[in-house]
C-alpha cells in the first residue's frame, strides 16, 4: 500500500498491481468509495499478535512502521491464522465465499491504560472493493517489542480493500 496525501478525494487513481502481470492495472474510483454505502462487520474480535510469530506475507500488507494490514480470503489462509494465532473458542467462523476477514494490526508498544490502541470504525463497499475506516487511539505506550494488537472484522460483500485510512493518514493499495 502506498500512503497518499489526505486531500485526494475526487476522480480515479490508477494503479498498477504488485501481483500479476506487468502493466496490470486496477482503478480506484475514490470519490465512488468516499460516498459508497457504509457497511457494519458481522463479526468483530480484539486479539494480540505475539512478537515471536511471523504471518505468511500473503495474509499481510505492510501499511507503515505501526501498522499492518490482515486479508483472510480462504479457509486455507483462515486455518493457518487459526493455527497460529487463534481465537477464543466458539468463535463463528466466517462465510469467505461471501465476504473477507481483515485486520488491522497496530505494533505500538504496550498501552499504559486498558483501552484497544486500534479499532476498524467505518467500512465502505462500492461493488466488492472496499475503503476500510480505522482509529488509532493516542495514548502513553510502554516502548518495548511486545504483542501487537489486532482488530479483526468479518465484513460480507468485501473482495478487495482498496484504500485504507488511519486517523489523518490513507494508504492505497498497490
Amino acid at each position: 500500500m502506498k500512503r497518499i496525501a489526505q486531500g485526494v478525494g475526487v476522480g480515479c487513481l490508477a494503479l498498477v498491481a504488485g501481483t500479476g502481470c506487468a502493466g496490470a492495472s486496477a482503478q480506484v474510483n475514490v470519490e465512488r468509495l468516499m460516498h459508497a454505502k457504509p457497511v457494519v462487520p458481522t463479526h468483530s474480535w480484539r486479539l494480540r499478535v505475539p512478537n515471536d510469530v511471523t504471518l505468511p506475507r500473503r495474509l499481510t500488507r505492510t501499511l507503515c512502521d505501526e501498522f499492518v494490514l490482515l486479508e483472510i480470503h480462504n479457509y486455507d489462509d483462515l486455518s493457518e491464522f487459526y493455527d497460529i494465532i487463534g481465537l477464543p473458542a466458539g468463535t463463528k467462523r466466517p462465510d469467505l465465499n461471501r465476504g473477507m476477514l481483515i485486520g488491522v494490526i497496530a505494533s505500538v508498544g504496550e498501552s499504559m491504560s486498558d483501552d484497544w490502541p486500534v479499532s476498524i470504525e467505518k467500512i465502505r463497499l462500492d461493488g466488492g472493493d472496499g475503503w476500510i475506516r480505522a482509529r488509532f487511539h493516542p495514548g502513553a505506550y510502554y516502548p518495548i517489542n511486545i504483542a501487537a494488537y489486532c482488530h479483526l472484522a468479518y465484513i460480507p460483500g468485501l473482495e478487495r480493500v482498496m484504500m485504507v485510512e488511519i486517523n489523518r493518514r490513507t494508504f492505497v493499495a498497490q
